[in-house]
């Protein structure tokens, strides 16, 4: 067989593959909520683990109908060794090109097989609505190990909690020291049809396309008996056709994961609670930053499973810019024109989370649609939306206000009928929070003085950025649950007259907009020992003092010199918490060290140091400051 004929060979075998996985993603229809709990202890090789465990993970997620829609699956990922990695929970990756990326870049972490602080981690943490769970569709664990569990009893114990709460484990043990027992303790019932067994970690491919399937028939098959979150038609949304419009800002003030999840996820579960059809109502999508773009028109997509499919990032782009609201409503005034339906209510949502570049035009555009009939409604997200404009827009009477993107989903059922012209619904929604979900519970924190310190030059401009957006956000959930804070961020000073950020309360700490200086972990503890818990820098006689260390160089040479700056700290009574991307066994006896006596509920493992997701990195570190985390 000649070169070029065996790559048309192979050519044609991986579209037969490709197709092959698309028609089963297709098939599996039904969401869920999907958590792979992976053994990464030193056990494992780290060849192994890399070649085909997270290529086992990444074909089943090609098998599954990943996204951000309410009929979508979501996928999240948990490790495990002598103590457990959130790598990514079920909101952060609803895109399924950037999951099967991510789930690329899991590695081994060594160590022992702690497989019962997974699991309760699982039910406590990731199967909880802040994590992007979703009580109304099925909850689906497969647990993948090739040892004994450390801790037989606590691990059957919180299989067995975790199934009382729903959920359905499937157990996959590797290789020649797999305890059986162990696999059928903590896998759901039947046994037989919960349970695998391979020899090596090769044969996981064998054994891949039976996962999927099986992981597809816990989504058409569990009847969930948790309350569900999914609201009632609302009649005249199901009774009368309408062409709608989404007008979506897209600029840069948006942060793009906030938009191909949260923004995208919302508009999905608006359309949702439409008939949709050809004869009944269709949905159109315009981005608009700099420029307006045309996602798709009203005949794109009239069948409701394509046209959910199509609310993606891939379709939907994220484009940053600046916000020229005003070409998009023209646009959308365009295209009705062109599309519209006569005799069919025309809507035009316009979702934005500040004011437009010229205003004035935005409103001339907006009066412009609602002449020749088209009912505007304005969707105003967060802090920055200029009210009177939107007002303006809609005509006084149809704007929704939100107070950020992670509120959004608490709002499709006001939107829609704003949207179908039902001027009857609340205008504040309310949705019961399932049991054991701390983030309104009472912090132990109290009131307390924070300040958070770290290295601008390793973690760079950007990093640095999203680290402050989080502590922003950081206020919020904080003060949610009683806490009186102020928090600082500080990185020692090289620079004659530079400063970090005194200890603020949330106002005063959005106003500083400050050059970075350059520094190391360190030397800005230090600087925090000798100047900041002091009533100049805005520290509040007992208060709590407390120090979290963003330790992006984690080599034992400069974790020797932040340990003696951190010594010297606990003895003068403040607490230590560290973020950490992960270490080396080294490395993280060093960290122990410093965050004793309670390691494990101070170390907060943050992958990359990637504070990108703002509402789940804020809620991570109040989970620890709080004292949710505790030993085991």
């Amino acid at each position: 067989m000649g070169v070029r004929t065996a790559a048309v060979v192979l050519f044609c075998l991986m579209t037969v593959l490709a197709a092959r996985a698309q028609r089963r993603a297709e098939d599996c229809g039904q969401p869920s909520d999907v958590v792979f709990v992976l053994d990464t202890s030193s056990s494992i090789w780290a060849k192994d683990f890399k070649l085909h465990v997270r290529t086992f993970v990444r074909d089943v997620i090609q098998g599954l109908q990943v996204g951000p829609g309410s009929r979508q699956t979501r996928v999240a990922v948990v490790t495990f060794s002598t103590r457990f990695n959130l790598e990514f929970p079920l909101n952060r990756y609803l895109n399924k090109t950037r999951l099967l990326m991510e789930v690329m870049k899991i590695d081994t972490k060594g160590g022992n097989t702690n497989t019962h602080l997974a699991l309760k981690f699982v039910d406590d943490y990731v199967f909880k609505t802040r994590s992007g769970s979703r009580p109304n569709v099925p909850h689906v664990v497969i647990v993948l190990t090739d040892g004994v569990s450390r801790e037989a009893e606590d691990t059957r114990e919180a299989a067995r909690n975790l199934r009382n709460n729903g959920a359905t484990i499937f157990a996959i043990g590797v290789g020649q020291k797999q305890n059986v027992s162990q696999l059928n303790d903590m896998a759901s019932r039947p046994v037989a049809a919960h349970v695998f067994e391979v020899t090596d970690f090769r044969a996981l491919a064998d054994i891949k396309d039976l996962l999927v399937d099986k992981t597809c028939q816990v989504s058409t098959t569990t009847q969930m008996t948790i309350t569900t979150t999914t609201q009632p038609p609302i009649a005249r949304c199901i009774s009368q056709p309408f062409d709608i419009f989404f007008v979506l800002d897209s600029s840069s003030s948006i942060w793009k994961m906030d938009f191909e999840n949260k923004v995208l996820g919302f508009v999905g579960d608006v359309i949702n609670l439409f008939d949709v059809g050809r004869d009944r109502t269709r949905f159109g999508v315009i981005t608009f930053s700099n420029e307006a773009h045309l996602a798709f028109g009203l005949n794109s997509f009239v069948n409701k499973d394509k046209l959910l499919k199509a609310v993606n990032p891939r379709t939907v782009e994220y484009r940053s810019g600046i916000t020229n609201t005003a070409d998009a409503l023209e646009m959308a005034g365009e295209q009705l024109n062109i599309e519209g339906r006569p005799r069919v209510e025309q809507v035009v949502i316009l979702m934005t989370d500040g004011q437009s570049r010229d205003p004035g035009s935005t409103v001339a555009e907006a009066q412009k649609l609602r002449r020749q009939g088209v009912r505007v409604v304005a969707l105003g997200v967060g802090e920055s939306v200029d009210e009177q404009e939107l007002q303006g827009v809609t005509g006084d009477n149809e704007v929704v206000k939100v107070g950020d993107f992670t509120s959004l989903l608490n709002h499709t059922r006001q939107l829609a009928s704003r949207a179908c012209g039902v001027r009857d619904i609340t205008t504040t929604t309310t949705t019961e929070r399932p049991q054991g979900d701390s983030s309104s519970d009472q912090c132990n924190l109290g009131r307390a003085d924070v300040v958070f310190a770290y290295d601008w030059s390793a973690l760079g401009t950007r990093a640095v950025s999203y680290l402050s957006a989080t502590l922003r956000e950081l206020f919020t959930v904080l003060g949610a649950r009683g806490v009186d804070v102020r928090i600082s961020m500080m990185s020692s000073r090289v620079c004659s007259g530079e400063r970090g950020v005194p200890l603020s309360y949330i106002d005063e700490f959005s106003k500083y907009t400050r050059r970075s200086p350059r520094s190391r972990v360190a030397s800005a503890l230090k600087t925090v020992r000798l100047s900041d818990f002091t009533s100049a820098n805005g520290h509040r006689t007992g208060a709590k003092r407390v120090v979290v260390m963003v330790l992006d160089d984690t080599s034992p040479a400069v974790l020797r010199q932040v340990a003696k700056e951190a010594a010297v700290l606990r003895r003068v009574g403040v607490e230590l918490f560290a973020i950490t991307s992960g270490s080396s066994d080294q490395e993280r006896q060093l960290i122990r060290g410093f965050a004793a006596p309670s390691w494990y509920s101070r170390v907060i493992d943050v992958a990359s140091l990637d504070f990108t997701d703002v509402g789940f990195m804020s809620e991570e570190i109040a989970r620890y400051l709080c004292g949710d985390v505790r030993e085991f």
